[in-house]
């Protein structure tokens, strides 16, 4: 049989979804597909799970390597987009043996192990491909994507560095790509500037439609997950809200699932939309086991705290801490569960600890000065500080209702009112026509205009102290 064609590689994780059967050819059965018909064309692009059992029935029939790599290939393909991202690796593993010498091989186990396992030997695979193979485009945005997902998980510059260059380098290569768009708008959005962001995520969306790389498509619902992250940041809920519905109508595989799950339940909160958190929050909790992080804990905390077991939540987010300290994702749940219950010194302490990663600074400080500038006990409360904490507000590309918000407090709970007026205007004229904040916004406008800091009731509801602000 001879080797397949190669695909352009576009994306294998998280962006890169079932190819697309492009060649038309008469209809068959299930059953007599062969790999390469489901790569080149049939009736129509099939189930993962489907494709699954084919594959592997063609693996144990293959009468050479070449039949075995795709198989191998294709099973690991729907294996990953039903989630299962371990037997994925292990049937792309056994791909590199078959095809010691395939680049596309090389860079989609890579990307993978790199993603998946956070091994940095896979970034050293990639680089060495990358050195062999300097102009070839997909080499080039295997290792951007893979140095991309270090740097949003690691705390330190080296990735950040590394990214840069390869960036640069695949600017150069690539010119116009939807893949390359996405790119700039996933680091652009990490910087702040929300509408360039989102303006680069509809570019690549364009770019896609009018001309979708051959033989791979990138899940579209990616960048619409982008689109409504930005959104979300801006206060924008019922827009993030339509974003991620869209995402989760186009999107080509399970990879996308807790992104978009996470993102409209928690817009479904700030809306106040309790019902629907509840309905989200069990949906979104199984995909977020798969991504490995604190998202389903802190998912199942705000259940709880929505179901008014606020004592409930942050003992739960206390024994995730508890069982795994280094995580600052769990870290950052508790703060947040420990305000809904009143527990303001544990909050302090606990964002001096978030600040030593540099990636939750600024929702540290934001916190904090939250803390510093309304609880109800004098003796948490320090304006001065919490104007310091909050100087960065002003300097984002894109200002951030919250943040303007929690540094007008600020300047309230210092007596500078004049000061606390003006912020909290901008804040309110940043808000969306539709929001709920503007009656939270308005109300704590007129406190100081009359000359008074807002105050946490001692009893309020866990929704004052930790999205109303």
């Amino acid at each position: 049989m001879a080797t397949p064609r190669r695909i352009p590689f576009t994306l294998i994780i998280c962006l890169v979804a079932w190819p697309a059967l492009t060649v038309a050819q008469p209809k068959a059965s299930a059953d007599k597909l062969s790999v390469s018909q489901l790569l080149r064309g049939s009736s129509g692009a099939l189930p993962p799970m489907e494709i699954i059992v084919i594959a592997t029935r063609n693996l144990d029939r293959a009468l050479d390597d070449d039949e075995k790599a795709s198989c191998l290939d294709q099973r690991s393909r729907a294996l990953y987009i039903l989630g299962a991202y371990k037997q994925a690796l292990d049937d792309m593993q056994k791909l590199t043996k078959l095809r010691p010498n395939d680049i596309l091989t090389k860079i989609q186990y890579g990307v993978l192990s790199a993603v998946i396992l956070r091994h940095a030997k896979s970034i050293e695979l990639l680089e060495q491909v990358v050195k062999e193979n300097p102009k070839d485009p997909d080499a080039i945005l295997g290792l951007t994507f893979a140095l991309q997902q270090f740097a949003l998980q690691e705390s330190g510059d080296e990735y950040e560095k590394q990214l840069a260059t390869a960036m640069s380098s695949a600017m150069k290569i690539c010119d116009v790509h939807p893949y390359l768009y996405l790119l700039q708008a996933i680091n652009t959005q990490k910087s702040g500037d929300f509408i360039k962001a989102i303006n680069l995520a509809n570019k690549s969306l364009q770019a896609y439609f009018v001309g979708p790389p051959k033989g791979a498509y990138i899940d579209i619902g990616y960048a619409l997950c982008v689109k409504g992250a930005c959104r979300f940041a801006m206060g924008q809920y019922s827009e993030a809200i339509v974003e991620y519905d869209e995402a989760k109508r186009l999107a080509r595989s399970r990879t996308l699932d807790s992104m978009i799950w996470d993102g409209m339940f928690y817009s479904y909160f700030q809306l106040g939309c309790y019902r629907s958190c509840l309905t989200i929050g069990t949906s979104a909790i199984e995909p977020a086991f798969m991504a490995d992080d604190h998202r389903s804990t802190q998912i199942r905390c705000i259940v709880r705290i929505i179901d008014g077991d606020r004592e409930g939540a942050r003992l739960l987010a206390a024994r995730e801490v508890k069982d795994d300290p280094k995580n600052i994702g769990k870290m950052l749940n508790l703060a947040y569960c420990s305000v809904a219950c009143g527990y303001m010194q544990e909050v302090i302490d606990l964002c001096k600890s978030l600040r030593d990663d540099r990636r939750y600074v600024s929702r540290a400080n934001c916190l904090e000065a939250f803390v510093l500038s309304c609880v109800p006990d004098a003796k948490h409360r320090n304006g001065a500080r919490a104007i310091e904490l909050t100087e960065f507000v002003l300097e984002r590309p894109q200002l951030i209702p919250s943040e303007l918000m929690t540094r007008a407090m600020a300047f309230a709970e210092f007596g500078k009112f004049d000061d606390a007026v003006s912020l909290a205007q901008k804040a309110i004229e940043l808000l969306p026509k539709d929001s709920p904040l503007y009656g939270y916004y308005s109300a704590r406008i007129k406190l100081f205009r009359d000359k008074k800091p807002f105050r946490l009731r001692p009893n309020s509801e866990a929704i004052d102290y930790m999205d109303r602000n």
